[in-house]
């Protein structure tokens, strides 16, 4: 009920609303539209999509600080796990940083962090996926944060109940290629594939980089992508497109002989090998 209200009034706030074109006073709505979330959060009714509307409902009003403390109080409260709310929260912190300084200071980026981990220990790695962005996208280039953020992700990422798709895992994996190079890259994904869950995404992404280094000349890439492929099947031994693929990479960079052997035991594993070439 609250938020077919709520929508009620900002639509009639808004610039475009016919109240404009007949002269009526917008910020009377707007008071009854400050009253209505109010009210909402005095009852309890205040849901994830309001409190962020609430939170914008006094930025867009140019009342940042106020927006700040509703920010602050919501995701402290009931809503401590309504990840819209915490990103736009750390998102008006940052702004307010960045307003005083060309760049944040040491204190600065320490109380951002001490937010961002807060709420990454707490939320699945999923519900999370934009507060871990928006943490790389501010700390990739600060090697003890992003150590620690790596901590933090391994923790998520074992936390997972069943296999974890997230992208996060892959940003992260090629930020350390970038950044630190190949060996520690493979340290780093091997890590994560110890961990319970492994999902199918972080596997085909890691098995794509190595392919691209091995066309490359990299030696040891072709055998790190094989073995990423078997430790694939071991969990997703069902997967077609998996086996095609690994059965490409064989006839495109391996031998005839080790594309042979992935065809037969994808013949012997699945129903519909459809769209793989044969043995010659």
């Amino acid at each position: 009920m609250f938020s077919l209200f709520v929508k009620f009034w900002i639509d009639v706030a808004c610039p475009e609303s016919m109240v404009h074109n007949v002269g009526l006073e917008v910020s009377e709505f707007s008071l009854f539209l400050k009253r209505a979330y109010e009210k909402a959060e005095s009852t309890g009714c205040l849901i994830e999509d309001l409190a962020y509307q609430y939170i914008l409902f006094y930025l867009q009003a140019g009342k940042i600080d106020k927006a700040r403390k509703v920010a602050e109080k919501l995701s402290s409260g009931k809503l401590s796990e309504a990840s819209t709310v915490w990103l736009l929260r750390i998102s008006l912190e940052i702004k307010c940083l960045a307003n005083k300084t060309s760049s944040m200071s040491n204190d600065d980026l320490n109380y951002i962090f001490q937010l961002l981990e807060r709420v990454l220990n707490r939320l699945s790695l999923s519900k999370a996926e934009g507060l871990w962005f928006m943490a790389l996208k501010v700390f990739s280039c600060h090697k003890a944060y992003f150590k620690r953020l790596v901590k933090i992700l391994e923790g998520a990422l074992a936390r997972c109940s069943s296999n974890c798709e997230s992208s996060v895992s892959a940003a992260v994996v090629d930020r350390t290629l970038q950044s630190d190079g190949i060996l520690n890259a493979r340290v780093l994904y091997n890590g994560f594939f110890a961990l319970p869950h492994p999902g199918l995404a972080l596997f085909k992404h890691c098995i794509e980089l190595e392919k691209n280094l091995a066309s490359l000349g990299d030696a040891a890439a072709l055998q790190n992508a094989r073995r990423l492929y078997e430790s694939a099947l071991e969990i997703y031994r069902q997967d077609r497109d998996l086996w095609k693929d690994y059965h490409a990479m064989e006839i495109k960079m391996g031998t005839s002989t080790a594309a042979n052997a992935v065809y037969w035991r994808a013949r012997k594993e699945l129903k519909d090998t459809t769209g793989f070439c044969p043995p010659s």
